[in-house]
């Protein structure tokens, strides 16, 4: 199947099926009959094309939910969302679209559209340069990127004394957190056990 950068190519604007297609999957290894492999080709095809189409579907709404939100940005407090909300989009699902749409205009790439919204999050929050940020998008696993590049940030001119003490820390508060819902748990179980007994 494409990948984004191909569907959303100007050659694949249109919503139609692409021209022309040719399957990457190796058939031979397999040994994948002829006419099977044919059908599995079209069938490959209209996938294709279908997700061509979804990501466009999801650019389109994205931006023109941004490019309305900007227009009513002129008018009273809760126009955008009164209006959003009269054509049935939830609020969650707004903002993170149009997140997705700023940052496809801030990388000036619409791969961006199709980024997990963790990551879309991570991206919008973090400090990273553009460039950092196009190699997250570029990646082949976008979330376990940014993860690594905040980890690198993060310990960078840090010794290990210091990376040690904050993972014990860490495990210290997890700990205590852990003792707080234990507790909970034993007085939650004794109320049961007194209902139990009323019975």
């Amino acid at each position: 199947m494409a990948n984004v950068t191909e569907l959303l190519s100007e050659k694949n604007l249109g919503y139609g099926m692409t021209e022309e297609y040719a399957s990457r999957f190796d058939f031979a290894e397999f040994n994948i009959k002829e006419e099977d492999q044919w059908q599995l080709e079209q069938k490959e095809h209209k996938l294709s094309n279908s997700q061509r189409q979804v990501t466009i579907g999801l650019y389109e709404i994205a931006k023109n939910l941004y490019e309305a939100q900007q227009i009513l940005s002129n008018y009273g407090n809760g126009s955008f969302r009164k209006w959003f909300t009269l054509l049935g989009f939830s609020k969650d699902y707004v903002y993170r679209s149009i997140s997705r749409y700023e940052l496809c205009l801030e990388l000036e790439n619409r791969k961006a559209i199709d980024l997990p919204v963790r990551v879309v999050t991570e991206l919008k929050k973090s400090d990273f340069d553009k460039e950092t940020k196009i190699a997250v998008l570029n990646s082949e696993q976008p979330l376990v990127t940014v993860h690594k590049i905040k980890e690198e940030i993060k310990n960078k001119g840090r010794t290990e004394r210091e990376k040690i003490e904050e993972k014990i820390e860490y495990h210290q508060d997890l700990k205590l957190k852990y003792k707080k819902l234990a507790k909970k748990q034993d007085e939650e179980i004794e109320k049961l056990k007194k209902e139990l007994e009323n019975l």
